[in-house]
């Protein structure tokens, strides 16, 4: 079993735009490729899980949602890789 959810996993982590790419790329230069796989095969295992237990379809998170969940920190860290590279960074909210 572990093999066939690895092989999920490298697919998913393939398929652009999506919430699994999304995840192997944030985890894998941290933990590694092999490690950042297993990882995202467990999560598609617990999402399987919930999808069977609850009887409902997977709603796709999105590929920017980890960008949505640490908006501050994101636009912080932005910031601080433009200083960095010489740049003076002034930030103004958009009118929605």
């Amino acid at each position: 079993m572990k093999g066939a959810l690895t092989q999920i996993a490298w697919a998913a982590s393939r398929k652009n735009d999506s919430y699994e790419q999304a995840l192997y790329r944030r985890l894998a230069p941290h933990r590694g490729k092999k490690r950042a796989l297993v990882a995202l095969a467990n999560s598609t295992l617990q999402a399987v899980w919930h999808m069977l237990g609850k009887r409902q379809s997977y709603p796709d998170p999105g590929a920017d949602t980890f960008e949505i969940r640490q908006k501050e920190k994101l636009t912080h860290s932005l910031v601080n890789r433009l200083e960095k590279l010489g740049h003076k960074v002034t930030l103004e909210q958009l009118a929605a």
